[in-house]
């Protein structure tokens, strides 16, 4: 949280040292844009209107780049790209994932930057155009169990180096990376790695309601209440009607606690928007 605040008080600083700068209107309380969570859990779409209200919104859970591999059925282990006789997978280190019995690709390409496994480490670091490990803080790291944190329009690929190709780079198979792209119906399908013995959820429907339920109360607290079957017309004298409250959704906030944080960071970042906007045009 307090990263957050921080880019909040830098963004107030910033739009006010602009003064009357054209600059000040990449600012607009119109907004078309996603949010990355605090904790890399999950990627928020949304859009909002002139008066900064949500008028479009979209919340998904991003996946660890191990889960992006053991859940896709898609991808082909036994692939052979013509031409090439080198290795696409291999064993990803037996500290490295918490499945059993999986390989990852040597190589994969997010967006235009490419990256190679390192097995010691567990991770995939960016290389450059021969496939060499970049050296510096600036070059970029993800482990097997961290998220990618891009938006849904950047493409994530498994790729092969050939050196001996004009391309050096072939791309032979996409990996979404959201729970919604990849079509995980439940996030605790074999959450506990039981077997697929534990209890299912229907992400879908219920990030649906969840959904629709802000953009109609434009905030957090009244749509949880009404998730979980408390309504603003219920007349708390009415105990009989108390009673017999149903939740629209089972264990919403034990389920869903990283989408509903999320959904926090979001309002807050869009009400310190829209106060520095209305104080830009009182201004002028």
């Amino acid at each position: 949280m307090k990263k957050l605040f921080s880019l909040s008080l830098f963004m107030i600083v910033l739009l006010s040292a602009c003064g009357g700068d054209a600059t000040i209107y990449n600012f607009k309380i119109r907004k078309d844009d996603y949010l990355v969570s605090e904790d890399g859990n999950i990627i928020v779409d949304y859009k909002t209107d002139e008066k900064g209200e949500l008028v479009e919104l979209n919340i998904d859970r991003l996946l660890r780049i191990e889960d992006m591999l053991y859940f896709n059925p898609l991808i082909d282990y036994e692939f052979e790209l013509e031409g090439f006789s080198g290795d696409i997978f291999t064993q990803p280190g037996f500290l490295c994932t918490n499945y059993n019995e999986m390989v990852v690709p040597i190589n994969i390409e997010i967006g235009s930057t490419r990256f190679m496994y390192d097995r010691n480490e567990c991770e995939y670091q960016e290389v450059d155009r021969n496939n060499e490990f970049k050296s510096g803080s600036y070059s970029r790291k993800y482990r097997l169990d961290e998220t990618i944190d891009v938006s849904k329009e950047t493409i994530i690929s498994i790729v092969v180096f050939d050196e001996t190709s004009l391309e050096k780079f072939i791309d032979i198979f996409e990996l979404p990376h959201t729970a919604k792209m990849l079509g995980v119906y439940s996030i605790h399908i074999n959450y506990d790695l039981d077997g697929f013995d534990s209890r299912t959820t229907n992400y879908f429907n219920d990030i649906a309601f969840y959904e629709q339920l802000i953009l109609k109360h434009q905030e957090n607290e009244m749509a949880i209440n009404e998730v979980i079957g408390f309504s603003m017309d219920i007349n708390l004298l009415d105990f009989d009607q108390m009673a017999e409250v149903i939740p629209l959704i089972d264990d919403f906030e034990e389920d869903y606690d990283m989408e509903i944080k999320a959904v926090n960071e979001l309002i807050v970042i869009i009400s310190i928007v829209a106060i520095v906007d209305t104080d830009i045009i009182s201004d002028d």
